[in-house]
């Protein structure tokens, strides 16, 4: 089994795959293409050289990236996985909602057009100097949107001291299809007492998502 993990997190930037994609036969090639304008001066000759560098893959069907459509000496590459993930994700528990935690939607897209992948949601850990002081009052949880993700593990469990997801935790029982699209938010409860809502908390995490290709 490939295990590829990329990093998704309230304060650190992932790489962010989202391609525009263009289908020829099983395989697909992508992004659209660049391209240069060719062009000569009044004063030089009639005609003007066009060199284009020209690559070609045999194999099996794959989606053929071109990583910088812009540099003509790039040439072209598969990815084993290649998926859109959150940039960050945010939640609140904001007062007027009584300490209810709410998000954003957020999705996890298959961008291969030949592979299925599947997910794993691998750890979820404070990194905030927050955190210690609020999150022994939070509970929350991954929540599935929608079909496609049917795990719903916790990742913060409050207490004496807040316990955080350790234990790998597969969030489907089906695999994400190429080219398919699951959407998920985060739920939960800030419990106010003792710390009321008269100070601003902002705490933060880091979460680490495993994709795998059987």
């Amino acid at each position: 089994m490939k295990k590829v993990r990329l990093l998704s997190s309230f304060v650190l930037s992932i790489l962010l795959v989202s391609l525009f994609t263009v289908t020829a036969f099983a395989g697909t090639f992508s992004p659209a293409p660049a391209y240069n304008d060719v062009q000569s001066s009044p004063a030089s000759a009639t005609s003007k050289a066009a060199p284009i560098p020209v690559y070609g893959y045999i194999g099996e069907d794959e989606d053929l990236v071109d990583p910088d459509p812009e540099d003509p000496d790039t040439p072209p590459t598969v990815y084993q996985v290649n998926v859109s993930v959150p940039v960050k994700i945010l939640w609140a528990a904001f007062e007027s909602d009584g300490g209810a935690i709410t998000s954003p939607t957020y999705h996890v897209k298959n961008n291969s057009s030949t592979k299925d992948l599947d997910i794993e949601l691998t750890s979820f850990a404070a990194t905030g100097v927050d955190n210690a002081t609020v999150d022994k009052y939070v509970d929350l949880a991954f929540t599935p949107v929608g079909t496609g993700f049917t795990a719903s593990p916790a990742l913060i469990t409050s207490g004496g001291s807040a316990t955080y997801l350790t234990t790998p935790t597969d969030l489907s029982t089906a695999e994400l299809t190429a080219g398919s699209q699951w959407n998920f938010n985060f739920t939960g409860t800030y419990t106010d007492t003792p710390l009321g809502w008269d100070t601003v908390y902002q705490p933060s995490y880091s979460l680490v998502f495993t994709f795998s290709i059987d």
